[in-house]
Order: structure tokens, then sequence, then C-alpha cells
């Protein structure tokens, strides 16, 4: 694959993880503001960073599924005739939930959580 759609080739697990870190951080922190306003008072830095920290383990949590097909997509390798074990995002999800579960989609949660919340707090 060569040209413009070579380039773009594989970036819709990127997009659809970077997309849900976006949706997750960024529809929640105004409202987790206004939540613990009355505890920690309406433009205080320690509201912004507690709110902060609680927007980006929303962040984490929603964007995890994502971020686990994408490294799974990236990651596989062909087998001995060269087929690939996953033909795209969508059968990605698809085997992984028929084989391991819906938890296989949360694998490293811990991990992940700490990874992503400072950087979105921050």
């Amino acid at each position: 694959e060569e040209g413009i759609s070579g380039f773009f080739s594989g970036a819709t697990p990127t997009i659809l993880r970077g997309l849900a870190i976006n949706i997750g951080m960024l529809t929640t922190y105004s409202s987790y503001k206004s939540m613990m306003a009355p505890y920690l008072g309406s433009d205080t830095q320690s509201n912004r960073f507690f709110c902060g920290a609680l927007s980006g383990w929303t962040a984490a949590t929603v964007s995890l599924p994502f971020d686990f097909v994408k490294t799974r997509l990236q990651k596989q390798r062909p087998d001995a005739s060269g087929k690939y074990p996953y033909a795209g995002v969508m059968d990605c999800i698809g085997k992984t939930m028929a084989a391991e579960g819906p938890s296989a989609f949360y694998k490293g949660y811990g991990t992940y959580c700490i990874r992503i919340t400072p950087h979105i707090m921050l």
C-alpha cells in the first residue's frame, strides 16, 4: 500500500483511542468541578487538581478497551501461511470477546490508570 491511503493505513485504532480519551476527559471535567465545588471551592487549585484526577480516571476507564484493541492489532504477527489473526478493529473485538470475554478489554487497568490519570490531571 502506497500513497495517501498507505500513509494512513492502520490509523483507525489509534484515532478511536484518542477520541475515547478526549471524550472521557472533556465531557466530565466541568461536571466534576461543579459537583465538587461545595467541598473544595468553586475555583480553587485543589478543585482543579482533584477533578482533573477524576476526569483522568474516567478517560482511562473509557479508553482502555480501545487501547487494548489498538495494541493487539499493532502486535499481531502473521502465522506460517502469512495470515494475520485479526482482519481489523471489529474482527479483533469479536474474536477477543468470544475467546476471553469482556474483562479481557480491561487487562492492565491499574497500570493504564496510573499512566493516563496524571497526564490529564496536570
